[in-house]
């Protein structure tokens, strides 16, 4: 789980238990005091320190820095080495002026009258004077201090101790080391104290958020380890997060989240009832807690786990979160038609399915539901119990046995469903013409990688996905010499599709791999994607996520004057989205005589019956589809 070169990399001390990471790491680093050799972070020019020792030297921010010595570095006083100056003595030196530990400041004092400078040669001198062994490790585990004392203590932890008590706390001196805090130091997290486990899920929760491209400074680090060790957590999920500021709640949730997918295997995550998919190799969450019934929901859960291997991208649980919310509507009709809520699913009958079609029908007469929608469900209940079935989760020791066969949903069951012609769903050619026209203001607006995605997606009618995830090398020649574009189609689990595209694409395509090349020259083009992600992507190995862009092509859309048609009729620009150039490219070549098998296999169609839709039938007579399509 952990990479040995990363904890190298990020400046992990395991026999220490410290984190110190290079100060100029692009990542891990943190803005620090422009004082040669001062570390401390700032967000200014410099730390209160040195803005103290400016001020008093009557100089400017600019002589000062030309003239300020060197400082000595700040994670020198983490570990107090420095012992008293007689000869063989283990102890640490309790009063800096004269160098003596506490014990022998204590006899100087009481041969000289005084602890001073001037007389520590003389006191050194004397034959009386003996080492004394050291008193061992300062007693707070946080600290790697010595003690000054028989208490236990170092220095500063004895002050603390004296504090508290001074105040009136009444706390045991065990339970107090162990909650208290090391010497803090900028640019060193110290992760002392804490349960093994917290400091396990520290270390890979920071590997996972540097992986990402994500920054974290040091100081984050010490303070979400200073929560843990204040509140002596086993784990990072048992930390209370309103103890932590909004930036620190965001690390300690990612590292929570992290942690638990680092620790769960897909077995484990499959018994529960709120599946992170990132386990499972997707992205978002499965929630089976809207199906109320236990024998539905492990239904629902089976199916899921058989369906989302055979998926891609990020969209997998899209669909299956899709069909779970068509068997959510399932659910709800037994919990409304029937005395036991549908608990008993040995009772359930052909009545059940009936009361069921009729509910949906219902909720789109009065609006509540889409005939699309209405279609859908019924498409998607009867899918999955059909598969339950298959899986044999009906027979005996299945985990659904006894439900009854007549419990289904027959062909006859699924509403007609209105086919809508291709020209309803692409856009006007007039519309076609201001889009392209406007494309330098969406430039204007969100950058030229926005500006070069929807050109693509214009010319080459794929899904906002498939173009928002195409590797850097998406282009290829033909046997012919033309150019190909190489892409995953994500919809039907098919890697490395292939389709021809216009020689003017394709140099829109080589520009934007310039553009890319030349942003992350430290990475490889077999790792680099054509349209990287703005943010947390470091490498230009993260691609730009579709709602993203579809949320620009939004904008400016939005930001357009009114698409005015040739018959003086406006076009709707809600209607214009990112899609409709998928079916616009489709009608362009169903109006041009693009044969159906060649626009079907441009359109990446398992069915003929979904290209047949951006014909109309006189078009299919002639060419002599609808025959072929009947056989």
């Amino acid at each position: 789980m952990l990479d040995p070169v990363f904890l190298f990399e990020a400046g992990w001390d395991a026999a220490r238990r410290l984190l110190q990471p290079p100060q100029g790491d692009r990542l891990l680093g943190w803005p620090c005091c422009s004082v040669p050799g001062c570390t401390v972070e700032t967000p200014g020019l410099l730390c209160t320190g040195c803005i103290v020792r400016q001020r008093n030297s009557g100089m400017t921010v600019e002589d000062f820095l030309a003239a300020a010595p060197s400082k000595q570095r700040a994670d020198a006083w983490l570990v107090d080495e420095r012992l008293c100056l007689v000869d063989g003595c283990q102890r640490p030196i309790h009063v800096r002026t004269t160098g003596l530990c506490n014990s022998h400041s204590h006899q100087c004092r009481g041969l000289f009258d005084r602890a001073h400078p001037d007389v520590v040669p003389a006191f050194l001198a004397r034959p009386d004077v003996r080492p004394h062994p050291t008193w061992g490790p300062c007693l707070v585990p946080a600290c790697l201090r010595v003690a000054y004392a028989s208490a236990g203590l170092c220095v500063r932890h004895g002050q603390r101790w004296g504090e508290a008590l001074r105040a009136g706390a009444d706390i045991d001196l065990g339970l107090w080391c162990r909650r208290q805090d090391g010497i803090t130091v900028s640019g060193v997290a110290n992760l002392r104290g804490l349960a093994h486990l917290v400091v396990i899920e520290l270390l890979a929760g920071l590997q996972l958020r540097t992986g990402r491209g994500a920054k974290t400074r040091p100081s984050q680090l010490n303070r979400l380890a200073r929560i843990a060790r204040h509140q002596e957590v086993e784990r990072l999920s048992d930390i209370d997060v309103s103890q932590c500021g909004s930036d620190l709640a965001t690390i300690l949730s990612g590292f929570v989240r992290d942690a638990s997918r680092a620790t769960t295997t897909a077995v484990e995550e499959q018994r529960k009832d709120l599946w992170d998919l990132a386990i499972l190799g997707g992205a978002g969450r499965l929630d089976f807690t809207v199906l109320e019934q236990p024998w539905l929901r492990e239904i629902g859960k089976h199916w899921a786990s058989e369906d989302l291997p055979r998926r891609r991208g990020d969209k997998a649980g899209m669909v299956v979160r899709t069909h779970l919310g068509s068997l959510a509507a399932l659910s709800t009709s037994l919990r409304l038609n029937r005395p036991d809520r549908g608990m008993d699913r040995t009772s359930l009958g052909r009545s059940d399915i009936v009361a069921f079609l009729a509910r949906l029908a219902h909720l789109e007469k009065t609006g509540a539901l889409t005939p699309k929608r209405r279609v859908q469900m019924v498409r998607h209940v009867r899918t999955v119990l059909r598969d339950c079935r298959d899986l044999g989760m009906t027979r005996p020791g299945g985990c659904v046995a006894g439900l009854p066969g007549e419990f289904s949903l027959r062909s006859n069951d699924v509403p007609q469903e209105s086919p809508i012609a291709g020209p309803g769903r692409s856009l006007p050619n007039e519309v076609m013409k201001a889009l392209s026209e406007a494309l330098p203001v969406l430039e204007g607006l969100s950058g030229r990688a926005a500006r070069v995605a929807v050109e693509v997606l214009m010319d080459t009618g794929r899904r906002p996905d498939e173009v928002c995830q195409l590797p850097w090398d998406c282009l290829d020649r033909d046997s012919d010499g033309k150019y190909v574009l190489i892409y995953t189609d994500y919809k039907e689990n098919r890697l490395k599709r292939r389709v021809p595209i216009a020689d003017a694409t394709a140099a829109l395509i080589r520009g934007q791999q310039a553009l890319v090349q030349a942003m992350f020259t430290h990475t490889s083009t077999a790792e680099l994607v054509l349209f990287p992600a703005a943010t947390t992507n470091p490498n230009g190995t993260s691609s730009l996520r579709a709602v993203v862009l579809t949320g620009l092509h939004r904008e400016w859309v939005n930001r357009l004057d009114e698409f005015t048609l040739s018959d003086g009729g406006v076009f709707p620009a809600t209607a214009v989205v990112a899609y409709a150039y998928r079916h616009t490219y489709a009608q362009r070549h169903a109006d041009a005589g693009t044969p159906i098998d060649v626009l079907r296999e441009l359109m990446g169609h398992r069915s003929v019956h979904s290209t047949e839709a951006y014909y109309n039938p006189r078009e299919l007579q002639q060419m002599g589809e609808i025959q072929r399509i009947a056989c």
